[in-house]
């Protein structure tokens, strides 16, 4: 995993700008042109919230995709690439407001 990090080291409790096509171990969606946190122990990548905004959007949406990943696991199901990006700007939309 190549982590592009203050000092190009991976040390626990840093933030990481994310250059690559990496996915929140939580949540599965893209991390791409995001701040993450990493946890050296496990290696993931997990998304945190940034905003300045009252309500915490991204740790909301991280947690509700993670809901419906586990869900569907039990049915074998993947839901496509696409619509979670349909489903991610709508849930975004209505919670920024």
């Amino acid at each position: 995993m190549i982590i592009d990090g203050i000092d190009g080291d991976a040390l626990p409790e840093r933030l990481y700008d994310i250059k690559g096509d990496h996915k929140c171990t939580k949540c599965n969606r893209s991390l791409k042109g995001k701040i993450v946190y990493l946890t050296t122990k496990t290696n993931d990548l997990s998304c945190r919230d940034f905003g300045t905004d009252k309500t915490p959007v991204e740790s909301i949406l991280c947690t509700i995709f993670e809901g419906m990943n586990k869900n569907l696991e039990q049915y074998n199901v993947r839901i496509p690439a696409a619509t979670i990006k349909t489903i991610d700007k709508a849930l975004r939309e209505a919670l920024e407001y």
